[in-house]
């Protein structure tokens, strides 16, 4: 699990161990229905990546970026089928977006300042 992710989950863990009270387990159509909703962050990730118009040499790095981030959505599906809380599903796939298109900016920032001092389409080291 990436350390975002990871200390994502450690701090909102932390922040409800002092509350009373019981966690109910979602049921198994709770999570399916949440599971089902994950499709949405990877269609804003796809648009992300089509909205950031990279240049060629920067295509690989940016789909690299969309292939990490299913495979940690893959990761909060798992988890919340075996713990069924929602909330840290939420977290974790808000995480997971957020992340995510964070290094799309950066890379789209990196094939601009690339193409500015070339003058040209950006080449990759």
């Amino acid at each position: 699990m990436n350390k975002f992710v990871f200390l994502s989950l450690i701090a909102c863990a932390a922040a409800c161990a002092g509350q009373t009270g019981d966690v109910t387990p979602a049921t198994p159509e709770q999570v399916e229905e949440a599971v089902a909703q994950a499709e949405f962050v990877r269609v804003v990730l796809a648009s992300s990546l089509a909205a950031a118009n990279l240049p060629p040499a920067f295509a690989d790095r940016g789909n690299a970026v969309l292939t990490e981030a299913d495979a940690a959505l893959d990761k909060c599906e798992e988890q919340v089928r075996e713990t069924s809380v929602l909330w840290v599903y939420k977290v974790c796939t808000t995480t997971v977006l957020k992340r995510s298109r964070f290094q799309l900016k950066q890379l789209q920032r990196e094939a601009a300042l690339a193409t500015a001092s070339t003058g040209s389409p950006a080449v990759a080291n």
